[in-house]
């Protein structure tokens, strides 16, 4: 049957709105799954860990209140090599965590070789991973007279580690290590 005059397509109603809310519900769901599979590649399944047995020793942390120097004598006495780490200190013997990061304090020429980067220390910068077991260095960092004079230190140890085929810096949360300072 074919449709010819104008009242003849009046009369007729097209879709009818329950099925248009169903095509359109259907429609959202297909959308909105389609995005979550696209952003779930973004967001890694595991976070990354350092591999058990990567160890950082506090020899000595020492402050000497006239200069503002804080030097601190390490060994990696682990069974991995170490790129880096984070440094917090705290000023407050009531505070619990020490949440004042002094990256850029390190004072770079009686701290060879080091380098500090955007939130962490890295101990060198052509050869990752290059503080090796059973190695020793010094480190001195300049404290600001604004931080005052620290507490204790907090040391977590960074590696460099392949995933998925690129490099990735990872923190090593497990082997924190934490010192009052003398």
């Amino acid at each position: 049957m074919r449709l010819n005059s104008k009242k003849e397509m009046r009369g007729k109603k097209g879709i009818s709105p329950l099925i248009g809310y169903v095509l359109l519900v259907v429609f959202a769901v297909v959308i909105s799954s389609v995005v979550f599979q696209w952003l779930r590649t973004y967001v890694p399944a595991q976070a990354m860990e350092c591999p058990d047995g990567v160890s950082l020793f506090l020899n000595e942390v020492t402050f000497d209140s006239d200069t503002g120097e804080l030097s601190l004598t390490m060994t990696n006495n682990g069974r991995f090599s170490i790129d880096g780490y984070f440094i917090n200190i705290k000023n407050d013997s009531e505070q619990d965590l020490a949440t004042i990061g002094i990256w850029n304090c390190l004072d770079k020429e009686k701290s060879s070789p080091a380098q500090n980067f955007s939130g962490y220390v890295s101990f060198d910068l052509q050869d990752k991973n290059l503080f090796k077991p059973q190695n020793q260095t010094t480190h001195v960092f300049n404290i600001l007279e604004e931080y005052g004079e620290p507490d204790s230190v907090s040391i977590i140890p960074t590696r460099q580690q392949e995933h998925r085929g690129r490099e990735r810096l990872v923190s090593c949360g497990n082997a924190r290590v934490e010192q009052i300072a003398s």
